[in-house]
């Protein structure tokens, strides 16, 4: 991210110190700038729903999603173009902790009216800002329509708990955030290309068009204890051919 202005300057204070800060946004995010589209012609529709070309009034149902690739060029993104990108997503797994452990600062901090809580720690040679919600703003589990449930409800045994436990075990690491990356943006990104490159930018998709066919997996009753050993074994096979890898590059290094 290039060099920006502070979008707010003033202090952190505790006790009778007060150290003046300027506050830079840490957060860049990926977003897609869609243009809505009368479906009729694929014109640009304005915030009051009119065609910018006829200025006629476009109803919603007659309003598509576009990304302009040139000016007044666009593929269409509807939305199972959305749903197909966010079809498959991998659910990463928190890392063991290194170094010795730090402090957080949690403090009040009002920017553009609106005070917001936040903790404060070190990070790369600066100080970051994760701005924090209130209790308040936290729904409370006791209202969520959640099953009672537990070991003996869910039919697992205590051989199955352990081998969870294993695994979890075995595929825990450090944390490395540059290991993960917006692949959701990247899918929309690399259908947008697909789009331009086969010239069908216009295309109106529905979930029965082909590009968008997910074959539904058939029910099965699943062996938890067998897929645990099958994830546990596979686990530790990665990890063996890692240390052989690591090995042999300090023999070569030697």
């Amino acid at each position: 991210m290039s060099t920006s202005r502070p979008l707010w300057k003033g202090s952190i204070s505790f006790g009778l110190v007060d150290i003046p800060v300027d506050l830079y946004p840490a957060e860049n995010r990926n977003r897609f700038d869609l243009t809505l589209l009368d479906r009729r012609d694929m014109k640009p529709v304005g915030f009051k729903r009119y065609n910018k070309v006829s200025g006629k009034e476009v109803a919603w149902d007659q309003i598509l999603k576009g990304y302009e690739y040139e000016k007044n060029w666009y593929v269409v993104l509807t939305d199972e173009d959305f749903r197909r990108a966010a079809a498959r997503r991998d659910m990463p797994c928190c890392g063991k902790h290194s170094g010795k452990p730090g402090k957080v600062a949690i403090a009040m901090v009002v920017i553009r009216t609106r005070q917001s809580l936040a903790a404060i720690m070190p990070w790369e040679g600066v100080l970051l800002s994760n701005t924090l919600r209130y209790a308040n703003e936290i729904r409370p589990v006791k209202n969520l329509a959640i099953p009672t449930t537990g070991l003996k409800a869910d039919r697992v045994t205590a051989r199955e708990v352990e081998m969870a436990t294993r695994l979890v075990e075995d595929m825990s690491e450090s944390w490395k955030p540059e290991r993960y990356k917006d692949t959701y943006h990247e899918d929309l990104l690399r259908l947008i290309r697909k789009r331009i490159k086969a010239g069908r930018t216009e295309v109106i998709t529905t979930p029965h068009d082909e590009e968008f066919v997910v074959k539904p997996s058939k029910g099965k009753v699943l062996d938890l204890m067998a897929l645990l050993k099958k994830s546990v074994q596979r686990t530790g096979t990665h990890k063996r051919a890692s240390t052989f890898q690591e090995r042999q590059v300090r023999r070569k290094s030697a």
